[in-house]
């Protein structure tokens, strides 16, 4: 087979290949020889070895036909399309035939086929001459060569690629674009990367790199604004694919409501690196960005992001937001425990209206693509969380402490069975919620409208309850942003800091990055609820 002279080309963060999928542009032995696969007999015989019947030809090589990579091109694994985009037959085989006399090894270009979860090593196909490769195309028929060829200049990877339809299953959805993994070596290395170089993304030189690297869904150059300056920060960052093998990241349309305040600074960028496309949904409340909005070029500016300014207690703007989305994670919200016991009203407009409307149009929209919906929840639902009776063991979750408590300095609670002094413990998940605030209050209520409209109607869901969330991009403007923010402040401009009660107070803090990995990682989990 001659090198194409006039391809199709594809060039772009996922492959890098040229093709011929016309074959009035192939030469005559190449026409005969897709007349022979294209034909009864081959069709029958196909038939006869996978037991699929009836299979269907593709005239038109839609997605196939003469396929060239040459030196560091690649295919990153994927699953393909499902249906024909003319016939609507369902798309169920593919065959590969290699052309390429004298290939080695250490040029790479090895067809790796995966297990349905991406686990233990996968299959490696050379793409030796007159191997050939036929597998099913399922949604977790995975499938690529990711690694770059390292072949001389002179040579390419040449192959024929046909694809084969039979009729539409019952109950199977339609799947019009492939979808691209990372397989478990690149996740490590994105793990290597986001550990050793976040320092280094606000380069906007290295900042492509990654991006491209871990298939983006752009590929322009972004701007050094696009990405918020990161330092070393404690702690590791949670497993990728440790605790879960069966988790999968794929390219996925996520819109982020709130998305411009302080977690979204972080999330964002975090996804844009595993390869989602990302919509921000965001009010720029004058609190958080200043009457006229500061630091929001980003938004903007960012390749693979698109921002709708807008509110969640409108629902036309929800109604816009979530065309064409796969995943939401619900940032928005009015946060502040004191301020919520005197705004009570735009408290709860905007948490629970805000949710309200976004399960209302969630509910109501008729084929809308959401599969996932994640809540960033709060610790604060539990109140005055978890402690410990001393006496017998028992865990207990007292109330808020009364005025007179506090007036006498009795900082402690205390049981209201034995009145002993109760001592604190680490709050567990399943504890009694019992809010104390009206913040509180509200972040309890989204979970609840969450929980039971995603409940009956199929969407999956996650509950993230944070605590103290603190970093770089923290607004120090914002006296409701934590304490960290409010004793950062005061220690630079000298003044003293006020300590209450006996001082002996504590207070649990996660940084944003980690939640930045929480909520990625919670993206990724299969599609059942969790909490």
């Amino acid at each position: 087979m001659a090198k194409i002279s006039k391809p199709l080309k594809r060039h772009h963060d996922v492959e890098q290949k040229r093709g011929v999928p016309d074959l009035s542009l192939m030469s005559e032995t190449q026409q005969q020889f897709f007349d022979q696969i294209l034909g009864p007999e081959f069709i029958a015989f196909l038939e006869q070895l996978t037991g699929i019947s009836p299979l269907y030809p593709d005239p038109d090589l839609v997605g196939g036909g003469l396929h060239e990579i040459y030196t560091g091109g690649f295919l990153n694994t994927h699953a393909d399309f499902n249906f024909h985009p003319k016939t609507g037959k369902h798309r169920c085989l593919n065959l590969i035939l290699y052309l390429n006399a004298d290939w080695q090894e250490d040029w790479h270009g090895q067809l790796e086929l995966w297990s349905e979860n991406l686990d233990g090593e996968p299959v490696r196909v050379a793409p030796t001459l007159n191997t050939a490769a036929l597998f099913r195309t399922t949604e977790t028929s995975w499938h690529g060569h990711p690694k770059p060829l390292a072949c001389p200049e002179h040579v390419s990877r040449r192959s024929l690629a046909v694809y084969y339809y039979t009729d539409w299953p019952e109950g199977l959805e339609q799947r019009a674009k492939t979808t691209y993994v990372l397989t478990p070596d690149q996740q490590q290395d994105l793990r290597q990367d986001l550990l050793a170089g976040w320092d280094q993304i606000a380069d906007a030189d290295a900042a492509c790199r990654l991006a491209r690297r871990y298939q983006p869904a752009m590929c322009a150059r972004p701007t050094r604004r696009c990405w918020p300056k990161r330092r070393r920060r404690p702690g590791p960052l949670p497993p990728l694919t440790q605790t879960n093998p069966g988790r999968i990241i794929r390219m996925t349309r996520i819109l982020v409501t709130g998305g411009a305040g302080f977690i979204g600074s972080h999330l964002v960028p975090a996804l844009l690196a595993q390869g989602h496309e990302l919509r921000i949904l965001d009010s720029l409340s004058p609190q958080i960005h200043g009457a006229v909005p500061e630091g929001t070029g980003w938004l903007n500016a960012t390749p693979g992001l698109e921002f709708q300014r807008g509110s969640v207690t409108v629902r036309e703007d929800l109604a816009r937001a979530i065309d064409g989305i796969e995943a939401i994670v619900h940032l928005a919200s009015e946060t502040g425990t004191g301020q919520s016991m005197y705004e009570i009203s735009r408290y709860a407009q905007e948490n629970v209206q805000g949710t309200a409307e976004l399960m209302q149009v969630l509910a109501t929209t008729p084929g809308h693509a959401v599969q996932r919906v994640l809540l960033a929840s709060s610790r604060s639902v539990y109140g005055e969380g978890a402690y410990l009776r001393a006496s017998d063991g028992q865990r207990l979750t007292p109330a808020a402490r009364s005025a007179a408590a506090l007036k006498s300095h009795q900082w402690d609670p205390t049981c209201p069975d034995s009145g002993e002094v109760l001592q604190l413990v680490a709050t567990r998940e399943e504890d009694r919620t019992a809010p104390s605030s009206i913040y509180a209050a509200t972040k309890l209520m989204q979970e609840d409208l969450l929980r039971i409209t995603c409940d009956s109607t199929g969407i999956g869901y996650g509950i993230l309850r944070l605590q103290n969330v603190y970093g770089e991009g923290q607004s120090l403007k914002n006296p409701y942003t934590g304490i960290l923010s409010i004793f950062s402040t005061k220690i630079r401009r000298g003044l003293e800091l006020p300590i209450f009660e006996d001082g002996l107070e504590s207070r649990d803090f996660v940084h944003v990055s980690d939640v930045a990995a929480a909520f990625a990682a919670a993206l990724a989990r299969p599609r059942r609820p969790i909490r």
